[in-house]
């Protein structure tokens, strides 16, 4: 194989040449990437810090899947009529903000997951 064959093999085409696809790309990571953590480390700190039982972690699991199915459809619609990169910010830093709330509160040694 010749160089300047190697050099056209070896060159990124199509959507690896757009900055923009790059960063959506990178963005779209990084969030499947956090969402992936967050699955993991919300039920785990429940059970090993807070103690909490099975019934305690189907709670859990409601709480979280309730706002999806009460609020997709009316939200989905009203901010559709919004503009998007404010509505991602303001979404993205509310998540961030509920999880450190969370952790802040379940790694303090006086919680704990009480059922009456």
């Amino acid at each position: 194989m010749k160089k300047d064959q190697r050099s056209k093999h070896l060159q990124l085409g199509g959507l690896w040449r757009h900055p923009d696809f790059l960063k959506l790309w990178a963005g779209q990571t990084n969030s499947l990437l956090g969402d992936q953590v967050s699955l993991l480390a919300l039920p785990l700190t429940a059970v090993v810090f807070l103690r909490a039982n099975a019934f305690q972690m189907g709670l859990l699991t409601a709480a979280g899947s309730a706002p999806a199915l009460l609020f997709a459809l009316i939200a989905g619609v009203w901010i559709n009529r919004l503009q998007r990169r404010p509505v991602l910010l303001f979404a993205f830093a509310f998540f961030v903000g509920t999880l450190a709330i969370f952790f802040t509160v379940a790694y303090r040694p006086t919680t704990t997951f009480r059922h009456s």
